[in-house]
């Protein structure tokens, strides 16, 4: 009869692939010392592990290809089984149910072994043919504790595979293979009891006060995490059926972090002009900060972490319902320590940002944050392409140093005929910073100007006009591309304070005289694409000349002149970071095409709650809550069908 530490023995140390298989017909469970871990299990030579890496293929047509899947499935079976082997001999004094389960568990593994490389022969691929990698072994072989081993095998590494049996059995279906089919079948009913097990053993041993989900979270160490428990689709019913409670399973299905992909980092920073001045921000504005920062995990990608309260669970699933990938959410960047990080990527930047992350800033590109700058911008396409259908450069931004230069300015547009002036700090956003007078000024506006001029140095004046169309230009500068991203619509306040953009098409709702005046009154339809695609150059090409790269949102409008005529000013600001209005190209792009409304940050008192309507796998109609709905500032996503 074989005794327990023999058995495993064989298994872990065997250097035969029949060690590996071995099945003895009775094991005697009898006391023995723990083994210290050893760094490799024992391998015939051609199963060696490997650093060589082989793509896992992505294509199953092909016999052979089918026949590589399956030789990287049974080396995972294998270590299983290695594992396995090796936490019997750890821990000899564990639970003699849980020592039995372990062995019934292994017999099963060892069958999906056998069965993975007959398949394999079968279709070409003999074993050893795909190196074999340790990912596994180094993960797990260091346990201390028969609770890790179940936290890492049972519910991270064998849970997914109830997703992966799922998600490879339709790429085999898909081309007929019928008996890999079968097999995967197996293995799936197989894992459904090893998940269970481990679920048992889990909830003995852990903390009777904390939930299921926090202890795994926190019982693993990276690589490990709850991402590696799942796989590309997820099996809801498999892990209800096991019996994870509902918190767990949410939980997990709206869990995100890298699984070795060095990640990006998101920061939604949207006082960086403020900074370049050294003031802080008012007590709203941090609050403001701290409610849309969320909104960041628009720009992220798959494994990238966005610094941000996280979402509820119910927010993140109504997310992943419309096919997005959700980032990880940080609230300290403390929290990233030791991992493995790419590049911060900041709503806008600052010094005191870059110091913030460990970063440099370039002096230079303070100034591209000022209004004076966007001034030049304005000041240059005129001069390169004035036409009558263009704002006059006598609506330019005049630069204004100290109070005299402001009054003589000031009576030069009112000579001009323009009544109605703005006063813009030079750095200012979203329309804060900047006040509305008409000529002469009244004194609170004297009095505001003055602070302006002392605390930044200068302002910038400029007319005010009747504006009926506000909309932005999206780019993307790069220092070998300029992309034109998109050009949308937005709505502001009479104070000038962004409340939103129009999701849908550009032109919907415009009245038919502005219209005709977009499309050159039928003789020349891609007149105002042109312009636009010559503002982004311009602006484009000076950015890349001070080496910025990044989002830059350039804001423009359309309006009516003293005579009653239809003009353009085709650009009001440049805006040298992420904007709401890239923010709602990205939200857009989870829409229905049919869909239209708008993207908002408002008042929660304001928003008038709809139903959320899907349809084909984006939002439809409704009203969609993009941040905390509980906060009394949220963004929401309001959505029509014709």
């Amino acid at each position: 009869m074989n005794t327990l530490q023999a058995f495993a023995e064989q298994l872990l140390f065997g250097n035969r692939l029949e060690d590996k298989l071995f099945v003895p017909e009775q094991i005697e469970f009898q006391d023995f010392t723990a083994i210290s871990s050893p760094e490799r299990p024992g391998r015939p030579s051609s199963l060696l592990f490997s650093k060589e890496k082989l793509l896992f293929p992505k294509d199953f047509s092909a016999p052979e290809a089918r026949g590589t899947a399956l030789q990287f499935f049974a080396n995972h079976e294998l270590l299983a089984i290695e594992l396995m082997a090796l936490c019997l001999l750890r821990f000899p004094n564990a639970p003699i149910n849980f020592q039995r389960g372990i062995v019934h568990i292994i017999s099963e593994e060892q069958e999906h072994l056998r069965l993975y490389l007959k398949r394999s022969k079968s279709l070409g691929v003999e074993i050893g043919a795909v190196p074999v990698n340790s990912f596994f072994w180094d993960c797990l072989s260091k346990m201390d504790s028969e609770m890790d081993f179940v936290t890492g095998m049972g519910l991270t590494f064998e849970q997914a595979n109830l997703d992966h049996c799922i998600y490879y059995r339709r790429l085999f279906d898909a081309v007929d293979d019928t008996e890999t089919v079968g097999i995967l079948d197996q293995v799936y009913v197989d894992e459904l009891r090893h998940v269970k097990h481990g679920l048992h053993w889990f909830r003995k041993w852990k903390p009777a006060d904390r939930t299921d989900f926090f202890v795994h979270e926190q019982r693993l160490k990276l690589p490990l995490s709850p991402m590696r428990a799942k796989g590309l689709i997820f099996d809801m019913k498999a892990r209800q059926d096991i019996g994870f409670d509902d918190d767990y399973i949410s939980q997990l299905q709206v869990y995100s972090l890298s699984k070795g992909r060095p990640s990006d980092i998101y920061l939604f920073r949207p006082n960086c002009e403020l900074d370049q001045t050294g003031q802080e921000p008012k007590k709203i504005a941090k609050e403001m900060e701290r409610i849309l920062a969320p909104l960041m995990l628009f720009m992220a990608q798959k494994d990238d972490i966005v610094q941000a309260p996280r979402p509820s669970v119910s927010q993140l699933q109504e997310f992943q319902r419309v096919g997005i990938n959700l980032p990880q959410f940080v609230a300290d960047l403390k929290e990233l320590k030791g991992r493995n990080l790419g590049e911060y990527k900041s709503w806008g930047w600052s010094e005191k940002i870059a110091e913030e992350v460990g970063v440099t800033f370039p002096i230079g590109h303070r100034k591209l944050y000022g209004k004076s700058w966007g001034a030049d911008c304005l000041r240059e396409y005129l001069t390169k392409f004035q036409t009558d259908f263009i704002c006059s450069p006598d609506t330019v931004g005049r630069v204004c140093r100290t109070e005299e230069e402001l009054l003589a300015e000031s009576e030069k547009l009112h000579q001009l005929g323009y009544l109605d002036h703005i006063l813009k700090a030079e750095f200012g956003t979203a329309g804060r910073g900047a006040t509305r007078d008409s000529y002469p000024y009244e004194l609170k506006t004297l009095v505001w100007a003055r602070k302006v001029l002392r605390l930044q140095g200068q302002l910038v004046l400029e007319p005010r006009l009747e504006r009926l169309v506000d909309y932005s230009i999206q780019c993307q500068v790069s220092p070998s591309q300029i992309k034109e991203v998109t050009v949308g619509r937005f709505e502001t306040s009479e104070q000038g304070q962004y409340l939103g953009h129009h999701i849908g098409s550009f032109q919907r709702g415009m009245e038919r005289d502005i219209l005709r005046f977009l499309h050159g009154d039928g003789k020349d339809r891609h007149r105002f694409r042109q312009i636009n695609s010559q503002v982004a150059h311009l602006v484009g090409r000076k950015l890349q000349a001070e080496n910025f790269q990044g989002a830059v949102g350039i804001d423009a409008f359309i309006f009516r002149d003293s005579n009653g005529v239809l003009k353009i000013r085709p650009l009001v600001e440049v805006n040298p970071r992420i904007t709401m209005g890239r923010i709602a190209f990205e939200v857009g792009k989870y829409v229905h095409p049919k869909s239209y409304g708008r993207f908002l940050i408002t008042s929660r008192k304001e928003v008038e709650w709809r139903k959320i309507g899907r349809k084909a796998g984006r939002w439809a109609s409704g009203t969609i809550p993009l941040t905390d709905s509980e906060q009394p500032i949220l963004a929401v996503l309001e959505l029509y069908q014709p």
